[in-house]
């Protein structure tokens, strides 16, 4: 769990080992998440 995008809200990093990918998912703010596919942090 960290705030990646620094608005506030907890985000949630999930780190794969064995060239399996790794996840990211913004906290939306209202008990939701999206999952982020794109940037230099995700793989």
């Amino acid at each position: 769990w960290g705030d990646y995008d620094n608005d506030g809200d907890l985000d949630l990093f999930v780190a794969n080992c064995c060239n399996q990918n790794n996840f990211l998912y913004q906290n939306n703010g209202n008990g939701s998440f999206s999952k982020i596919t794109t940037g230099t942090i995700v793989n």
